[in-house]
């Protein structure tokens, strides 16, 4: 199991508790921090998966890294690419060994490389001996009961590819309901994996992330580095209290959100958001305005309408505090679209503010590296700059 974090030895963030939901009852894992967390600090998990899947040949499947000059595809199989000899070394040594053969091999019997969720899936099992009955993917929740027809249909469609690649690898075929419940535990606990401006890049499932629950008004924010996840704290969290992440966009209806939460992960949420305080303030506030006012800055930036797409951004703001926590990675991004504006209109010493609340929010709720994060920091320098090097003028 990896599990590393930069504390000192024996001061352990969180530990994986007893979770009873409490509209069913059905009990299941979660998160609980061990000592009290400063929403500061820099991280509370870090963690590398057991298994993952790039989202196409388009990315290197060691390093997740989009395409680029040096991206080859493997010689053995076709069906995943590399960045070079370091990363194809690593991943034929740690899982592609295993699979190259049946990876080939269904590529010629269907005309086409296995999809990301055929190939976490069988990436999982490899990674558990091809046992679907291992700890380490029976402790994750599965809601398979709840499946409709039409994704049972898909789901068996799928074990028989699955057991297809298993065989050829040298391992047993598994049952078609072992197969569907496989499919179904992987579906409520993949993590999509983003680079560094937050484009998805694969799929991944993670021993200790995947006992974080959700909660619309999350203590936690999730981010990546490659297949590396951080849990990056949001806020001061009091020790003995559950650590949660959102499973969905917080900027959305409490409706639209309960009803991903119910058909993609198979429960109700309880949450306060959902039960009180978001529904008062869906009374006050649309968040759809978000979505429209979002587009409309896109076309302003389009038509050079910078100004207009400033105010714009402004008068957005308010509905950004509102539907997301304050140390939200959308936050600070709408915060650095209101300094890229500014710098536009050469407001220098607008966006150098603007961008010091962007830098204030990334740096908590980004991984290492982000390529957001880096902008905000060399255009904020920018306009320092540029501010103290103009002259100021009595009127």
């Amino acid at each position: 199991m990896s599990f590393t974090v930069d504390i000192p030895e024996g001061e352990r963030l969180f530990e994986i508790a007893e979770h009873v939901d409490p509209k069913t009852g059905a009990k299941g894992r979660c998160m609980k921090a061990t000592r009290d967390i400063d929403g500061s600090e820099p991280h509370i998990l870090v963690e590398l998966p057991f298994a993952h899947a790039p989202l196409s040949t388009d990315y290197c499947d060691t390093t997740l890294a989009k395409k680029g000059k040096d991206l080859s595809l493997c010689a053995g199989c076709g069906c995943v690419a590399y960045s070079g000899a370091p990363s194809q070394k690593i991943a034929w040594k740690k899982w592609h060994k295993a699979e190259c053969k049946g990876l080939g091999a269904l590529r010629k019997e269907q005309g086409h490389t296995a999809n990301p969720t055929l190939l976490l899936t069988f990436r999982a099992l490899v990674a558990c001996k091809g046992d679907p009955h291992h700890p380490r993917l029976t402790v994750l929740a599965e809601h398979a009961a709840s499946l409709d027809q039409e994704k049972r249909d898909i789901y068996a469609q799928m074990v028989v590819m699955l057991n297809s690649m298993l065989q050829r690898c040298g391992f047993d075929p598994v049952s078609l309901q072992d197969g569907i419940t496989l499919f179904a535990r992987l579906q409520c606990n993949t993590f999509t994996t983003v680079d560094t401006v937050l484009q998805s890049t694969g799929h991944a499932v993670y021993d200790l992330a995947s006992a974080a629950n959700h909660s619309c008004a999350p203590n936690m924010v999730v981010s990546f580095s490659g297949r590396t996840l951080y849990y990056l704290p949001i806020a001061d969290i009091k020790k003995g209290d559950e650590l949660t992440i959102s499973y969905v966009e917080l900027a959305s209806l409490t409706a639209d959100r309960s009803q991903e939460l119910k058909e993609r992960y198979g429960f109700d949420c309880v949450c306060t958001r959902c039960v009180d305080t978001g529904k008062a303030l869906e009374e006050e506030f649309d968040p759809k305005v978000l979505v429209d006012g979002n587009d409309s800055i896109d076309s302003m930036i389009g038509k050079e309408d910078y100004k207009g797409a400033l105010n714009q951004c402004l008068e957005l703001l308010p509905y950004m505090a509102l539907y997301n926590v304050d140390m939200h990675p959308s936050v600070g991004i709408h915060w650095l679209n209101v300094a890229r504006l500014k710098w536009r209109l050469e407001d220098a010493a607008g966006a150098y503010e603007a961008g010091m609340i962007a830098i204030s929010i990334l740096k908590q709720t980004m991984s290492p590296g982000s390529q957001i994060l880096q902008e905000a920091a060399t255009l904020t320098a920018d306009a320092h700059q540029l501010k103290m090097s103009t002259p100021y003028v009595i009127e």
